[in-house]
């Protein structure tokens, strides 16, 4: 058996899956270096605060002002809303996107695992302001990692205890 027969004979060709998964992981890693990990870190924080304040937002008192109807929002507002507070806090956090910063060291693999987390919490929240007919019409992928109340406690912990476990020590942020 000759080497050109042996290549022509091997047919690899991976699932769709596969590939999706690996164009994500690439570009999660390619996110997290692009931003670095502190800043990451500050974009997880605003995350959080935007979804609290999205989620628990007195939509009934607020909604006549915002001329809002039935009091509360549609999902594409609390979308948009998520994100524009998403993008507020992060501006007004200091070392954020506004201010140059040294590049620090940080290990490869935090920066992966950060920017997978971010990009999960987010998909979960933006997805859970979907109206619940436009959920069936969803990838049953989609539904089992995203959706539902483990999925969606999973991504909104999971992020919270590598910031604590992913933290610094005390010589390296000095």
């Amino acid at each position: 058996m000759t080497p050109s027969s042996l290549i022509s004979n091997f047919h690899f060709l991976p699932s769709w899956d596969l590939l999706i998964l690996v164009v994500f992981a690439a570009a999660a890693f390619l996110y997290g270096l692009s931003l670095g990990r502190g800043r990451l870190v500050m974009l997880l924080l605003a995350t959080y605060f935007s979804f609290i304040v999205v989620e628990f937002a007195p939509w009934n008192i607020i909604s006549p002002y915002l001329g809002l109807k039935n009091g509360l929002p549609s999902p594409t507002f609390e979308i948009f809303c998520f994100l524009a507070l998403l993008l507020f806090f992060f501006f007004l956090m200091p070392g954020s996107i506004l201010t140059i910063k040294k590049r620090g060291r940080a290990i490869w693999l935090q920066i992966l695992i950060l920017a997978i987390l971010q990009i999960g919490l987010l998909a979960s929240i933006i997805l859970s302001f979907l109206p619940a007919k436009v959920l069936p019409d969803l990838h049953i992928l989609v539904k089992k990692f995203f959706l539902g109340p483990v999925p969606s406690f999973v991504w909104k912990t999971i992020p919270l205890l590598a910031l604590v476990l992913l933290r610094r020590k005390r010589a390296e942020m000095d």
